[in-house]
């Protein structure tokens, strides 16, 4: 980026034209009146000028396919052309919280730009005239800098310009390096030396950059490297420390071996300077081994007053005056407070508002609330690490710390996807408290103790930050490729606790992605690393989340049941963490409703509900998730009076947080119109459905996944009035967004196909049902020959060869039904009902009445515990029909009239209700 503050600015109105641009078109506006037009680049609208420089100027813009602000930098030179776009590639190449990104490269009227990220802060020659800063301050953001050249060096690349004008100080204290407009790699220095020209652009490339940072070397004219960067680094580091660049200026009050670094920086003979800048940053980072001022005043004013009077031979007075706090809140929170504060509040509520979405309002307020606690509780435990210090406990605030300054960063340029997450995101927030447990910390195997490996860790747990915000935000395939780095990376350092951590987030970013075969193998290792480190957390964590991917997720309940075990385990050691213990019964509820274990998936549900009312923090967000869990359990019962109420519970603490217009709001509605399906509230059920499709279409049009699930459920609620034919239409409109957004082998693309093949038989399409619902056995086939998903689609094509008189393929589906559902989840499991029942009409049609009571009978018991009216209806048909002809006619006789009675109430059920209705004719009572 290029600062007000670069020499020889040359960005005037006459040589801008961007600037030449905008007075034209407000002269015009003032002579033919109506507002001055929006000046554009490529997609970019611009906004205000923020700084200019001898090679060109930059601009705040605006990305609205994104929704994000970027700063655009215009090369104003035509000729070097090349030397932008370098930049932006070298920019590109890097990935570090220390540089900036770059987003995008193009040209605008023959004059090359770069879009890049937009950084709120000002520059280090800024931040220092600013007001007085500390030398630890400085070193805190020199220090910062230097990972970012390390960053760069290490990709080999050299900057070539290093100064306090190319360093940004962010919002939340943080170094940014930029302007890498004059850096070339390694190799590229070297062919041009080779060649016997200097590296850079015609005859004055060598000494390209300004003068009074440039090392001895450069200036004679030899190529730039790394260590000329590192001279340039000392140049500036020393400037900021003196406030001159005079070299016989003494360096007062720095420690002496920070001073010693310096000059080894600014060593004329590039040989004895520091190898790399990492060995500089070990240099000049605190060692850990000097007292914190704080605690050093806890122990210096008492045992002063001591001595004084032991040396008088009298006892010491009683105390007049309060005693001084050596660890006052203020001085602890200052940390994070630069990372959360009210500017940074306002700073988001105007990128949320920018958007304009409906909830941006409600989720800024709402993340805000969540993150003023967490930064309480932040405050609260470095208080507590002040006055018990301890390195471990400081390192885990830390890491905290730069978790909050990621979250806030990426909040500060939201876009539409970032909204949505925005409360569920500032929930995940690693817990503080876990800060506290200095027992558990001090378990885990140490890190290695060698500093320039210790700045690695650091570097990468700041990455994982980062990363880790942006999966919980929505945005886990753009992080994909850096978290898979991260992992790479941290495997090598083989530090557990590390490994452990990067790859519980690559799988969360996996999972996010729904590329679930990459999660679990993400998770496992996790897992072992976690074990391996003794970091009990990430591995209970790992384990939780593999339950939830095997037993939920994929249905493998008794995979799922393992990982449980493992996971209760560790969570019981590792004691009061009572969010993981709101996570762990969570997952036990969803795979024990996979199971059609429902009381005991109730119970596990109502333990999680009381583990995050327990826990410290906003679990808000948890609570409604374990209701509404709690609800479709009991919908799944068919106890829909009971579920109602929860539903609904779930649906007012979503609204309170997220507001009326959030997606999962509008989703979780959808649960109450099932619900009210159930109690044959239908016209009541099909308004909600109505309301939730206007609002998801006025939300993001008619072609996104989320109107599509809307119209699916709509759908639905038509299929349940008997509107077969409108049914039919909303779910093919919803089939044609899945399949152009997700893909025609989504699974989802099959449960649509497995709805179309439902209403095709409703309406009496059998050959068309048959198509539709064969391909849909094929695509669920994908996640695995015996997935329980097929059950459903099996069932639907027996009921169909039923239809169609073939009673012997309609056994072969239900069979396989029936094997898939024992071995993945029992002989005793509810959701077999629907293949026993199926096989028991086969009997019956093939003239075995005993046969088929036994098998009805049997799935009628599963429905005891499951199971709407109209579900056990469609067994008592064929089950009195049964009876009557074993010879107990009145029994017989009278289940089916309750079953017509029921098909009565049941638009859907017309079919039904008219061969009932026959068959009653057919067989008067006796």
């Amino acid at each position: 980026m290029i600062n007000a503050a670069d020499p020889a600015p040359r960005a005037t109105l006459e040589g801008d034209p961007i600037e030449a641009e905008r007075v034209r078109g407000e002269v015009r506006a003032r002579l033919f009146g109506g507002p001055a037009p929006a000046i554009m680049i490529a997609r970019f609208e611009l906004g205000r000028r923020l700084g200019v420089g001898g090679m060109g100027v930059v601009y705040e813009g605006r990305d609205p396919e994104l929704a994000r602000t970027v700063a655009i930098k215009l090369l104003l030179d035509r000729g070097p052309a090349s030397d932008l776009r370098r930049e932006a590639q070298t920019l590109a190449r890097l990935r570090h919280p220390n540089v900036v990104a770059v987003h995008e490269i193009g040209v605008w009227r023959e004059l090359p730009f770069v879009a890049m990220e937009h950084v709120d802060g000002v520059t280090v020659r800024e931040w220092l005239t600013a007001r007085p800063r500390t030398w630890r301050e400085v070193l805190a953001v020199f220090a910062g800098a230097a990972r970012g050249l390390a960053a760069a060096h290490d990709a080999g690349l050299v900057h070539r310009d290093f100064k306090p004008d190319n360093v940004l100080v962010d919002g939340r204290g943080e170094a940014r390096v930029v302007d890498f407009g004059l850096a070339r790699s390694v190799e590229d220095t070297a062919v041009a030396t080779a060649a016997g020209a200097p590296p850079g652009r015609g005859s004055i490339a060598a000494v390209a950059g300004t003068p009074a940072y440039m090392a001895p070397e450069v200036l004679d004219r030899a190529p730039a490297t790394a260590l000329a960067d590192q001279y340039a680094f000392g140049v500036a580091l020393r400037e900021a420390l003196t406030n001159t660049r005079d070299r016989s200026a003494k360096l007062v009050g720095v420690p002496r071996r920070i001073a010693s670094a310096i000059e080894r920086c600014l060593a004329p003979d590039p040989k004895a300077r520091f190898a790399d800048l990492h060995e500089v940053i070990a240099a000049i980072e605190p060692t850990g081994r000097s007292l914190d001022p704080r605690l050093a005043v806890a122990l210096a004013l008492p045992i002063t007053g001591l001595i004084v009077y032991a040396l008088a031979g009298r006892d010491p007075p009683a105390a007049t005056a309060p005693a001084i706090d050596p660890c006052p809140r203020a001085s602890a929170s200052a940390p994070i407070t630069a990372a959360w504060n009210p500017q940074r509040r306002e700073t988001i509520r105007r990128a949320f508002a920018g958007l304009r979405l409906p909830y941006g309002a409600a989720a800024a307020t709402s993340a805000a609330e969540i993150i003023d606690g967490y930064v309480t509780r932040w405050g609260d435990a470095a208080v507590r690490g002040c006055r018990a210090p301890s390195a471990m406990r400081a390192a885990c605030l830390d890491d905290r710390r730069r978790e909050l300054a990621a979250l806030v960063d990426r909040f500060a340029t939201a876009d539409a996807r970032t909204v949505e997450q925005a409360v569920a995101a500032a929930s995940a927030l690693a817990a503080v408290e876990i800060c506290d447990e200095t027992g558990e910390l001090a378990e885990r195997v140490p890190p290695p103790q060698d500093p320039v490996v210790a700045d690695k860790i650091a570097q990468l747990r700041a990455r994982l930050a980062v990363a880790r915000v942006g999966v919980h935000a929505g945005h886990a395939e753009d992080v994909m490729a850096e978290l898979t780095a991260l992992a790479g990376e941290s495997d090598a350092i083989a530090y557990a606790a590390l490994a452990a951590e990067t790859h519980l987030v690559l799988g969360l970013a996996a999972v996010g992605a729904a590329n679930f075969e990459a999660a679990a193998p993400a998770f496992e290792r996790a897992y072992r690393e976690g074990l391996a480190g003794r970091h009990d957390r990430a591995a209970a964590d790992a384990a939780i989340k593999l339950a939830n991917l095997h037993g939920d997720v994929q249905g493998q309940v008794a995979e799922g049941r393992r990982w449980l075990a493992d996971a209760e385990a560790l969570v019981r050691r590792t004691g009061s963490a009572r969010d993981l213990h709101g996570w762990l019964h969570n997952v036990t509820g969803n795979v024990e409703q996979n199971a059609g274990n429902y009381e005991a998936a109730l119970a596990a549900f109502a333990r999680a509900e009381a583990a995050w009312r327990a826990a410290p923090g906003d679990h808000r967000i948890d609570i409604a998730g374990a209701a509404q869990n709690t609800g479709n359990t009991l919908l799944a019962q068919g106890k829909s009076a009971e579920a109602l109420p929860k539903l609904r519970e779930a649906v007012a603490t979503w609204t309170a947080v997220l507001g009326p217009d959030h997606p999962l709001v509008q989703r979780a509605i959808t649960s109450q119109t099932s619900a009210l399906r159930d109690l044959g509230r239908f016209e009541d059920a099909l308004a909600l459905d109505t309301e939730v499709l206007r609002k998801e279409r006025a939300r993001v049009g008619d072609d996104h996944p989320d109107v599509a699930f809307a119209r699916g459920t709509l759908a639905n609620n038509l299929l349940g009035l008997g509107r077969f034919s409108e049914a039919l239409e909303e779910y093919r409109r919803a089939r044609v967004v899945f399949v152009a957004r997700m893909g025609a082998d989504h699974r989802v693309v099959a449960a649509t196909d497995n709805n179309i093949g439902t209403v095709l038989i409703a309406l009496g399409r059998y050959e068309e049902a048959a198509r539709v619902l064969t391909a849909a056995v094929a695509n669920k086939a994908q996640l695995g020959p015996n997935h329980p998903s097929l059950m459903s689609t099996l069932n639907a094509l027996g009921n169909l060869e039923l239809r169609r008189g073939r009673p012997a393929a309609a056994r072969r589906h239900f069979l396989r039904s029936r094997a898939i559902g024992e071995a993945a989840l029992g002989s005793d499991a509810p959701v077999l009902a629907d293949a026993v029942s199926g096989l028991g009409e086969v009997a019956l049609v093939a003239g075995d009445p005993a046969a088929a009571r036994s098998l009805l009978e049997q799935a009628r018991a599963a429905y005891r515990q499951s199971g709407t009216p109209r579900d056990r209806a469609l067994i008592d048909f064929p089950l009195g029909r049964a009876l009557w002809d074993l010879g107990d006619r009145a029994g017989g006789r009278a289940l089916v009239e309750d079953a017509a009675a029921t098909f009565a109430r049941t638009p859907a059920n017309a079919f039904e209700r008219a061969a009932a209705s026959a068959w009653l004719t057919a067989h008067p009572a006796p």
